[in-house]
């Protein structure tokens, strides 16, 4: 993760955490370390499996 991807990662938990419903992470190390602020926040947890969700779109967000 770079010196900024703390703070951006704490960011995205702010602005996401009311409106997600589930949280899927590759098992790379940066990409959970980007996460996990989000989980915290959210009090989900993170499915690790790195499999994408079948409903996923080909940008990797699911919109409500």
């Amino acid at each position: 993760m770079s010196p900024q991807g703390p703070s951006q990662a704490d960011s995205l938990a702010a602005v996401m955490r009311d409106s997600i419903d589930a949280i899927y992470s590759s098992p790379a190390k940066r990409c959970v370390q980007t996460v996990e602020p989000l989980a915290r926040s959210s009090g989900l947890s993170i499915d690790r499996d790195g499999q994408r969700p079948p409903r996923w779109p080909r940008g990797g967000f699911l919109a409500r």
